[in-house]
C-alpha cells in the first residue's frame, strides 16, 4: 500500500491509496480529532479594539434582566433602551441621576434616560459596540474555517482566527492554549451555545480579554457552565441558571440572566518594552533600518505614535512615521540615517494597553550605524531603454516643445504622433521634427521598424513588471504617499496608495544609488515644485513605477524614469530628465525633456 505525504498550508495531511469510501471515513475520522496547533510564522493577530464598549461588562440595547442571586463585577448599561428595561436588579438612582446602584452589581448601572453625560457615553459605548462586531466579523485570512463541523468539544484550540459559516456548540469542555500575549477570534455565522456544566478552559497563561466571540445568532450558557472570552452577539446573550462568565456580554438586543456569575479580571500590571530592534548598543546598523519595540502585551494604537515613539540624533528629533500592529511598534525614518552616528529611541509612558495601564518608565535604547546598505539594482529596460518617450496609444504636443533623444509609438500608427510636423526619412524606418533631437519611430514604418518597436514595447512591460515585483521594500507608506520636502535616500519605496509632491523634495545619494517608488495609485508633483538631486544621484538611477497617470505640473522639474502602467502628462512647461515610458499615451504642452542628465 502506497502512501505520499503532501504539506497544505501548516496542516500535514497523509493521503492513503484506499478506496473512495474509506479516504471519506479517515478524512471524517480526523476532523473529529483535530488538535489544533499554532499556525507556523503566523503574526500574531491584533485584538479586536472595543473602544467605549470596553468600559461595561454587560452592554444591551434592549435590555438586561435578571433572576435569582446574580453577582456581577463591573459597570453594566442599556442604550438607546431606558432604565426599565434594566429588571430584577432593584436598582437605586444616584444622587447626581447619572446613574444607579445595585446589590447585584460591584459597579455602576446606565441608562439612555439618565443625566447627562450618560446619554452621550451610552450612545458612544453602544457605537462602539457594534463598530466592535464589524470588526471582529471583517477579520479576513482565517486560520481555521468550519473547524469541527461547528463542534470543538473536546479540543485545543492554539490563539488565531476561527472562521463557521454556521453555528456553533462546545458539547465538551474545549480548551484555549496559549500565552498572556495570543489573541483567540471566532467567526460564527449563526448561534453559539455551550452545554450545561462544559467549561471553556484557558491554558498557558490565556486571557480571556484577548478571547473576542464574534455571534451572529443568539449565545446561551448552559446551566452551570463556565465561559471565557468577549461575546460581541448582533442578537441576544442568554446565560442559563447557575452559568458564570469572565468576560463580556455586549449585545445588539438582550442579555437574560439567572443567578449568574460574570466578571472580567482587571489588568492592572503594567507593560513592558520586551525586545527592540535594534538591541541597545547595537553597532553597525544599516543606515536604512526601521525602529522596533515589541510589546509585552497588546496596546491601545491610539497610544503608539510619533509623540510616544520617538528617535533622536543627539538632541536633534529624526522625522518619520510609527505603525503599530500585533504587539510590535516600528519607526521608520523619513529619510536614510547618518552613516557612523549614535541613534537613542525612546518609548514613553504615554504608551498604554488595552486597559489603560502605562509603560511604569520610559524605555531608552541606543544604537550607532554603520556603512550605508549595498544599492538596488537598476531596473533593465532592455531596448526600452532606446527611448526618452516610449508609449503604446499616442504621444501630442501643443506649444514648442524641446526633446532630446528618440521617441516611439507601437502597435498604433504614426498617425498617433501630433503636434510633431513629422518628415519622413528617405528609408521611410523614421522620421524627424524640429522639436526632436533624435529620431522618431513607428509600428507602421518601414522594416526593421515594426519589429524594433514590438520588441522596445515588450521590454517596456517586462520593466515595469520588474519594478513593481522588487521585494523587501526599506519604506512602506512613508508620508501616507506625501514626500514633500523630505530628503530621500536610495532604496526601494512602496506605497499601497498615491503619491504626490506638493513641495520639493531631494533625492540624496551617491552616482551609484538606485531608488525605486512602487506606487500604486497616481503620481503628481504640482506647479513649479521640483524633484532635486543630490551627492550625484543620477536621474538613470530613478524609477518611478506608478500604476495610476503620472502628472507634472506646471513649470514643474521633475527626473528619473517613469514606468506608467496608464498614462503621463506634462503640463505647460514641465522639464523631465529622464524617459517617459507609458502603456497608454504621453501628452506635452511646451515642455522639456532630455535624457538622462544627472
Amino acid at each position: 500500500m502506497s502512501k505520499s505525504l503532501r504539506k497544505i498550508g501548516n496542516r500535514q495531511v497523509l493521503t492513503k491509496r484506499f478506496g473512495l469510501a474509506a479516504a471519506v471515513l479517515i478524512a471524517a475520522l480526523m476532523v473529529m480529532t483535530a488538535i489544533s496547533t499554532s499556525v507556523t510564522n503566523a503574526a500574531p493577530r491584533a485584538p479586536v479594539d472595543l473602544g467605549s464598549a470596553g468600559n461595561f461588562v454587560i452592554l444591551a440595547k434592549s435590555g438586561i434582566s435578571t433572576t435569582g442571586t446574580t453577582s456581577i463585577v463591573g459597570d453594566i448599561g442599556v442604550s438607546p433602551i431606558a432604565a426599565t428595561a434594566i429588571t430584577g436588579f432593584g436598582l437605586t438612582m444616584d444622587s447626581s441621576n447619572q446613574f444607579s446602584t445595585s446589590s447585584l452589581v460591584i459597579g455602576k448601572v446606565y441608562a439612555a434616560d439618565y443625566a447627562p453625560p450618560t446619554p452621550t457615553v451610552m450612545t458612544t459605548a453602544v457605537s462602539d459596540m457594534e463598530t466592535a462586531y464589524t470588526a471582529a466579523a471583517g477579520r479576513t485570512l482565517p486560520d481555521y474555517t468550519e473547524l469541527g463541523a461547528g463542534i470543538i468539544g473536546g479540543m485545543t484550540l492554539a490563539p488565531g482566527l476561527y472562521k463557521w459559516s454556521s453555528g456553533v456548540t462546545i458539547p465538551t469542555d474545549v480548551t484555549l492554549s496559549g500565552n498572556s500575549n495570543d489573541v483567540w477570534i471566532f467567526q460564527i455565522a449563526q448561534t453559539l451555545d455551550i452545554s450545561s456544566a462544559t467549561q471553556v478552559i484557558l491554558s498557558g497563561g490565556a486571557q480571556a480579554k484577548n478571547i473576542f466571540w464574534q455571534v451572529a445568532g443568539q449565545t446561551t450558557l448552559g446551566t452551570t457552565s463556565v465561559f471565557n472570552g468577549i461575546i460581541l452577539d448582533q442578537t441576544a446573550i442568554v446565560l442559563n441558571t447557575g452559568a458564570t462568565l469572565n468576560g463580556r456580554a455586549l449585545a445588539q438586543t438582550a442579555v437574560t440572566l439567572d443567578a449568574n456569575t460574570i466578571n472580567v479580571t482587571t489588568d492592572t500590571t503594567a507593560p513592558t518594552v520586551i525586545s527592540t530592534v535594534p538591541v541597545n548598543g547595537a553597532t553597525g546598523v544599516l543606515t536604512n533600518t526601521k525602529i522596533a519595540a515589541t510589546f509585552s502585551e497588546a496596546m491601545n494604537p491610539l497610544t503608539i505614535t510619533t509623540a510616544t515613539f520617538t528617535l533622536k540624533q543627539g538632541a536633534t528629533p529624526v522625522s518619520g512615521a510609527v505603525t503599530y500592529a500585533g504587539v510590535t511598534a516600528t519607526f521608520t525614518p523619513e529619510s536614510g540615517l547618518a552613516v557612523s552616528t549614535v541613534y537613542t529611541a525612546t518609548v514613553t509612558t504615554g504608551a498604554k494597553d488595552l486597559a489603560g495601564n502605562a509603560l511604569a518608565v520610559n524605555k531608552v535604547w541606543s544604537f550607532t550605524t554603520g556603512t550605508a546598505p549595498a544599492p538596488r539594482a537598476p531596473v533593465d529596460l532592455g531596448s526600452a531603454g532606446n527611448f526618452v518617450i516610449l508609449v503604446k496609444s499616442g504621444i501630442s504636443t501643443t506649444g514648442t516643445t524641446s526633446i532630446v533623444g528618440d521617441i516611439g509609438v507601437s502597435p498604433i500608427a504614426s498617425t498617433a504622433i501630433t503636434g510633431f510636423g513629422l518628415v519622413m526619412d528617405a528609408s521611410g524606418q523614421f522620421a524627424t521634427s524640429s522639436l526632436v533631437t533624435g529620431k522618431v519611430y513607428a509600428a507602421d514604418y518601414v522594416p526593421p521598424t515594426p519589429a524594433t518597436m514590438t520588441t522596445a514595447i515588450s521590454d517596456m512591460e517586462t520593466a515595469y513588471t520588474a519594478a513593481a515585483g522588487r521585494t523587501s521594500p526599506d519604506h512602506t507608506e512613508l508620508g501616507s504617499g506625501n514626500i514633500g520636502g523630505m530628503t530621500l535616500a536610495p532604496g526601494l519605496y512602496k506605497w499601497s496608495s498615491g503619491v504626490t509632491i506638493p513641495t520639493d523634495v531631494t533625492l540624496s545619494g551617491n552616482s551609484d544609488g538606485v531608488w525605486i517608488f512602487q506606487i500604486a495609485g497616481t503620481l503628481d508633483i504640482s506647479s513649479a515644485t521640483q524633484v532635486i538631486l543630490s551627492g550625484g544621484a543620477q536621474a538613470k538611477n530613478i524609477f518611478w513605477q506608478v500604476a495610476g497617470q503620472t502628472t507634472l505640473g506646471t513649470y514643474s522639474v521633475f527626473n528619473g524614469n517613469i514606468l506608467g502602467f496608464t498614462g503621463i502628462a506634462l503640463q505647460t512647461g514641465a522639464t523631465l530628465n529622464g524617459r517617459a515610458l507609458a502603456q497608454t499615451a504621453v501628452t506635452l504642452d511646451a515642455n522639456t525633456i532630455t535624457c538622462c542628465v544627472a
